[in-house]
């Protein structure tokens, strides 16, 4: 099955797309070459990360999980969250490659309630470049970007109900690769999480180069945490889970990437610090 998956993955990541997105001057686009507009391909600022005096910091110091265990149970919980803004069930049925992992962190994993959520968009309206601290605007939705369905059809006066209907689209998303990892233990974006921690983990020169925040993006945990940080009026922290995730891809500037662009989201001009 891994074998299967992994050349399933590569495939994709090899497709030729068939569907157009917008640019816009001077703002970077995650790279996906995917036969259609599936996963998100974010736009964001260029982004060199600086290297952190310390590591990433926290609870997470003692959990001792798995690779595959910090990916399941961050996206397991990204799905509770997401299933609460787009008002949808979050409940799997039977998962018994992970069964006892649900039960033993029953706690961690349970629907808390999250604050107000952010869909408002009036300063892209205004500024296109601000595109970069919205990254909804990503979602996919009718084989294009938000944006891009947004700004060429003149739905801006719509663009909170659409932005909804991706989100509950884009959970289904996420509950599908949930219960193909409950029935075989793997799904294609995990091998993908697998691939960053092996090839780049170590590699100092990526890790804090250029293509290290678009690269990582397309892990489907990662893009979460983008996501429903963004999402949410008041930041809050990482789950345990996602820490962990975060820990073993060796990224500790991640959530000052996240800091900064939430800062820029809320205007408020305040020196950039390292946000735990």
């Amino acid at each position: 099955m891994r074998r299967i998956l992994t050349i399933s993955t590569l495939t994709l990541l090899a497709s030729c797309g068939s569907y157009q997105l917008n640019s816009i001057d001077g703002v970077e686009r995650v790279s996906i070459n995917q036969e259609s507009y599936a996963k998100p391909q974010f736009y964001v600022k260029k982004y060199k990360p600086s290297k952190a005096s310390r590591s990433i910091a926290s609870a997470q110091d003692g959990l001792d999980i798995s690779n595959k265990k910090a990916y399941f149970l961050s996206l397991y919980k990204q799905h509770v969250e997401f299933s609460q803004i787009a008002d949808v069930s979050h409940k799997i049925n039977s998962c018994p490659q992970f069964h006892n992992d649900l039960l033993t962190y029953e706690d961690e994993l349970s629907n808390k309630q999250i604050s107000k959520t952010n869909l408002d968009f009036r300063e892209v309206l205004i500024d296109k470049s601000k595109v970069t601290s919205y990254p909804v605007l990503s979602l996919p939705y009718k084989n294009t970007d938000l944006y891009s369905y947004i700004e060429d059809n003149n739905k801006w006066d719509q663009s909170e109900q659409i932005a909804l209907s991706a989100i509950k689209s884009y959970t289904s998303g996420i509950r599908k690769e949930i219960e193909t990892m409950c029935e075989f233990g793997n799904s294609n974006d995990y091998y993908i999480f697998e691939n960053m921690i092996s090839y780049y983990r170590n590699n100092q020169d990526f890790i804090y180069s250029f293509q290290a925040l678009p690269s990582v993006l397309k892990v489907s945990p990662i893009a979460n945490i983008f996501l429903l940080e963004s999402l949410k009026t008041n930041s809050e922290k990482v789950s345990v889970f996602e820490d962990k995730l975060l820990n073993k891809m060796n990224i500790p500037w991640f959530k000052n990437y996240l800091y900064e662009v939430s800062l820029m989201r809320n205007n408020k001009n305040k020196r950039f610090v390292l946000k735990d």
